[in-house]
């Protein structure tokens, strides 16, 4: 009976193959071809050899020029044609910034850019996982649920529970729940995962089939409660499961995702193509071979085996292009919206909780000892100073804990979110706080973990000096990466180079931080593309009350000088009392 491979499909991306027939040395010769296929995984439950579908063709031409009969049922042989044509279409729409034809699916209120709907097609067209890597403030939340209505990723008429996942840091679940707020009218049918044990239980149980969950909480803690089959995983910031020897990693691979992971990204590679590798064997499991293939074809090792080199990166590049959508912010430039407001919300620990509820509970004391000042329910002149003034401590804290107590540690949660953002994000950043002393703690600290920095106060930099620093820094041959400052320069001079700006904390009037801060990114001679404008905002502290009322309850199209006092001249002890704790106020 003669050799004959056989390659049977059993999902979208992988085929498994087996042989049978000829002779001993044949059939070691088959063996020894199939292990020797780009990242040809053994299954020993199935006793089979799993192929990606990207290495299937290379394996059949060599079994082919052995003499071996490669066999393809014809069913499986029209899929893999189809897949072909795919990835043409995908190279094809790479170069492309709208697409024709586009039919706005129902429940996605808002029409995406040109470059968006570029995007989702694209998705349309690849099968299994993928990773979506356009610039930073560009949109690609709204990529994925164009995905996901575009591209039948969720079944609205049966609703069961449980079809699309959305991973991200902690800090962005608010942020993705309001893009399904303001871009579809299915945010009903979104759960999002959070709180005690028990209430998370109940979450992953419920009936809705959309749930925004972080990495830690979901892929590290919740691993016996959740679900394990979706039809779609939508994982931000990516780099979270970069390590292949971390939990996350280990735990994202056995799930069951029916039409893949994309992975949103900006920077798939911060450190080496180690990472690459470790985010591709997640959403393309074997596309780029084993660990020391792709070392042989791509790395250059020093005798620990630490990577201190690369080669063949066009042949890599090629290799990940159908698999990725990563567009240059040049490229899209045309279609950026101006400015993109984003909030990071985070979690303080325990500890800094206890710590803030202490100094929450003296300004209370302090509400109730001076409610005798309020006349006629409106405020005195030195009234609204003071309930300002008293509250900064909490805020003051909030940013680090140092700035109130001298005792206490510099480094906090804040501190923590921002190192995240700034390694994410490409380009230039402006960091502004109200504090100069919370200017210099962030310049020395990030100066010390090796990021060049200017840092501009009013306290520490003369008038006369600052124009140097700003051009300086504005200067297409300048390296540093992040600008520190006060609202001394939240005036009269241009910071253009940047492209993202940090609130590190909020003022109470968002005019200044609108129409002043970022307007020194945001500027009429910009010809860069979108802004990217954060706020940090710490849960169920003061900071989110600040949030909510004056952003979320203003109208941002309008500058509003005198907020402040519009907003708290009604504002009693109860208000005051749910405030410091982040909540609605009536």
């Amino acid at each position: 009976m003669p050799m004959i491979i056989k390659a049977s499909f059993i999902n979208s991306i992988q085929a498994k193959v087996d042989w049978s027939g000829g002779d001993r040395e044949e059939w070691n010769a088959v063996l020894a071809l199939i292990k020797n296929t780009t990242g040809a995984i053994f299954n020993p439950d199935g006793k089979y050899w799993v192929i990606h579908i990207d290495n299937l063709k290379p394996l059949a031409v060599k079994a082919e020029q052995m003499g071996f009969q490669f066999f393809v049922s014809n069913e499986d042989w029209a899929y893999y044609t189809r897949y072909e044509a795919s990835q043409d279409s995908v190279a094809e729409l790479a170069f492309k910034l709208d697409v024709d034809g586009w039919v706005q699916p129902p429940h996605l209120k808002t029409e995406p850019r040109g470059y968006q709907k570029v995007a989702i097609t694209m998705m349309r067209h690849t099968l299994g996982g993928i990773i979506l890597g356009d610039p930073v403030g560009s949109g690609k939340t709204i990529e994925c649920i164009g995905d996901m209505l575009y591209n039948n990723r969720i079944d609205l008429d049966k609703l069961s529970p449980n079809q699309i996942l959305f991973l991200c840091p902690a800090t962005l679940k608010d942020n993705i729940l309001k893009d399904f707020v303001k871009h579809t009218d299915i945010a009903h049918l979104v759960t999002v995962i959070e709180g005690v044990r028990k209430k998370r239980e109940e979450q992953w149980a419920s009936s809705t089939p959309i749930k925004i969950a972080s990495y830690q909480g979901t892929l590290i803690y919740d691993r016996d409660i959740m679900p394990k089959k979706w039809n779609r995983i939508y994982a931000d910031e990516f780099n979270a499961v970069k390590n292949y020897e971390s939990k996350a990693n280990r735990f994202i691979k056995e799930l069951d995702v029916r039409d893949g992971i994309v992975g949103m990204t900006a920077t798939p590679i911060e450190l080496n193509l180690g990472e690459l590798y470790s985010l591709y064997q997640v959403i393309q499991p074997g596309m780029l071979g084993t660990w020391a293939q792709f070392s042989r074809d791509h790395l250059e090792l020093d005798r620990f085996g630490g990577i201190k080199g690369s080669r063949n990166l066009i042949k890599l590049s090629e290799r990940i292009a159908p698999h990725q959508i990563k567009r240059t912010k040049a490229f899209i430039l045309p279609q950026l919206p101006a400015k993109v407001p984003r909030t990071y919300t985070f979690d303080l620990s325990a500890t800094e909780m206890a710590e803030y509820n202490k100094i929450a509970n003296d300004f209370m004391r302090w509400v109730k000892e001076n409610a005798h000042r309020r006349v006629t329910n409106a405020l005195k002149k030195d009234q609204k100073g003071n309930y300002i003034t008293e509250s900064l401590r909490m805020r003051q804290f909030l940013d680090c804990p140092y700035l109130v107590d001298p005792a206490l540690p510099i480094q906090n949660s804040k501190m923590e979110v921002l190192k995240q953002l700034i390694e994410s994000v490409d380009g230039k950043i402006v960091v502004f706080s109200q504090w100069a002393r919370m200017i210099r703690i962030l310049n020395e600290h990030f100066t010390k973990l090796g990021y060049k920095t200017i840092m501009i106060t009013g306290e520490d930099v003369d008038i006369k000096d600052r124009m140097p620093l700003i051009n300086q820094f504005n200067s297409s041959e300048d390296d540093t990466k992040i600008f520190f400052t006060t609202d001394a320069l939240q005036r009269g001079v241009d910071l253009i180079s940047a492209d993202t700006i940090i609130h590190y904390d909020s003022l109470w009037n968002p005019a200044k931080m609108i129409e002043q801060r970022e307007g020194r990114l945001h500027r009429m001679n910009r010809d860069r593309g979108s802004v990217l404008a954060i706020r940090l905002v710490a849960n169920n502290t003061i900071e989110q009350t600040v949030e909510r009322v004056l952003f979320e309850r203003a109208d941002l199209a309008d500058s509003v000088e005198g907020l402040n006092e519009t907003t708290l001249k009604d504002w009693g002890e109860r208000q005051w009392k749910d405030a410091v704790k982040g909540k609605v106020i009536d």
